[in-house]
């Protein structure tokens, strides 16, 4: 369920940034193409805001000609421990 609320969350807020501007009003034509996340923040009622996806997160939002789209959200990826080497062998 948290899952799809900030799913919900985060294409409510693209499109209120996208049709928020001074811009004319826009078309579904104008939003085929592929979308990168600028920001994903949840507001509560008492007006506090909550990085779900952590800070910096990854995401794009794809639309297609025919009405079809897919919505990928990704936490920041973790900086790797300095003090910790992965090996990898091949058998």
């Amino acid at each position: 369920m948290n899952r799809l609320r900030a799913h919900v969350t985060t294409i409510a807020l693209l499109g209120t940034a996208l049709f928020a501007s001074a811009a004319p009003a826009q078309t579904a034509k104008d939003l085929i193409g592929a979308w990168t996340l600028v920001s994903d923040e949840n507001v509560h009622a008492d007006g506090s805001r909550v990085q779900a996806m952590g800070p910096n997160p990854q995401g794009l939002l794809i639309f297609d000609a025919n009405g079809r789209y897919s919505l990928q959200l990704l936490r920041a990826p973790a900086v790797p421990n300095s003090r910790r080497t992965i090996v990898w062998k091949v058998r």
